[in-house]
């Protein structure tokens, strides 16, 4: 028991320096919130969120010697005229796919929590008032949580209900999965999960769904013989390229779903982050990022089947993919998401490692002589502000 205890003191967030609530506030009242002026929400998409598990283009960092492209369909995607893409700078690499679960859905970093810290079993205890689900129900959607694993993972079951999703659904409640690769559910099977959902929904009932993959989890010992091999070293290399290949395929089934769907939907897809084959130590680097960052970029991409702007080549992480779209699906934006874009206009990246401003130049958070110190500094207070006070 001793060992709990201290553990939890060890992730007992102290307050930030000069922290105030009612200043806090204040900061975010600056922002009109028009999220309550909408009287007619019949233009809004409907919105669908894919956070894909270990779902990475290893290939933009690594020099690997790929025999075919495992992310075939995806690269086409992203040269369409109706879709927003770039990387997502991740706080996790390999695991903790929970801490980036919990920055999208709050845009709270998670910079400044104690090291190993996980929100969603240590700070969650009672209903979140600010994440992407409170918004979405505010707009009157009926809104899906469905994660194709055990309900205990990360607590998620309770988090989900403090959340305020209208449906939480877990591997327990879908009897349809199916399993493939060390025994996890297919991304396709998860998919149909959802279809299901769009299928049977009255005309015009505006849905918030978001989905949490399991097909690329690690480990990966697990490899079809007779399949493509991408690669001519590592056997958990080729398990993991063939996995995120048929990841690859599930997508583009997703997508020509959505293509001759009858409303307008709007998807958010994004990997969690890279999976840990000691590709730092088995390849060179491409050259587009340096040692520090080359781990922690993943894909992420904003599609519709109507007409949005395109946009390429965006840096950002966990934290700003909310607004970027609702920016996208041009949504009305509660104050939190208008000083978060702000901040994003300065800083369009920050993960627990480093963060970024416009020049791409990096600076390490605790990073005192920084020029963005203090704007970092303020961002923590807002995010403590929702994490503790804002009730």
């Amino acid at each position: 028991g001793l060992t709990l205890v201290r553990m939890a003191k060890d992730f007992k967030v102290s307050k930030p320096k000069k922290y105030n609530a009612d200043e806090s506030r204040k900061i975010l009242e600056q922002y009109e919130d028009d999220v309550d002026s909408v009287e007619d929400t019949s233009d809004l998409p409907n919105v669908l969120v894919i956070m894909n598990e270990s779902f990475a283009d290893l290939a933009m960092s690594y020099n690997m010697d790929l025999s075919d492209d495992p992310l075939e369909f995806y690269h086409e995607l992203i040269t369409r005229d109706n879709v927003v893409n770039g990387v997502m700078h991740s706080s996790q690499f390999g695991g903790g796919t929970a801490n980036v679960e919990y920055e999208f859905i709050t845009q709270n970093a998670t910079a400044f929590l104690p090291l190993g810290a996980m929100p969603y079993q240590q700070y969650i205890s009672s209903n979140v008032k600010q994440s992407i689900v409170s918004y979405m129900k505010r707009l009157g959607y009926q809104t899906y949580g469905i994660h194709s694993w055990e309900k205990s993972g990360y607590s998620r079951e309770k988090i989900y209900k403090f959340l305020g999703f209208d449906y939480y659904w877990f591997k327990e409640n879908l009897s349809n999965l199916r399993y493939g690769r060390d025994g996890y559910p297919s991304d396709q099977s998860t998919y149909e999960v959802y279809y299901d959902v769009m299928n049977n929904k009255p005309d015009g009932e505006k849905n918030f769904s978001f989905i949490v993959t399991m097909q690329n989890h690690l480990p990966y010992n697990d490899f079809d013989p007779n399949g493509i091999k991408f690669v001519d070293d590592g056997n958990d290399v080729i398990s993991y390229l063939q996995s995120v290949s048929s990841a690859d395929k599930a997508l583009k089934n997703l997508i020509d779903y959505l293509s001759d769907y009858k409303e307008d939907v709007i998807v958010l897809f994004f990997g969690d982050h890279q999976p840990n084959l000691n590709q730092g130590d088995l390849y060179s680097l491409t050259g587009n990022y340096d040692e520090n960052t080359a781990s922690h970029v993943v894909p992420f991409f904003i599609w519709a089947n109507y007409n949005i702007e395109k946009r390429d080549n965006i840096d950002t992480s966990a934290n700003y993919l909310e607004s970027l779209l609702l920016d996208a699906a041009k949504m009305p934006k509660d104050s939190y998401t208008k000083y978060i874009e702000d901040l994003r206009s300065e800083l369009p990246v920050i993960t627990n490692h480093y963060y970024m401003n416009n020049d791409g130049d990096s600076y390490e958070v605790n990073d005192s002589s920084s020029p963005y110190f203090d704007k970092l500094q303020e961002y923590w207070r807002v995010i403590y502000y929702n994490m503790f006070d804002n009730k």
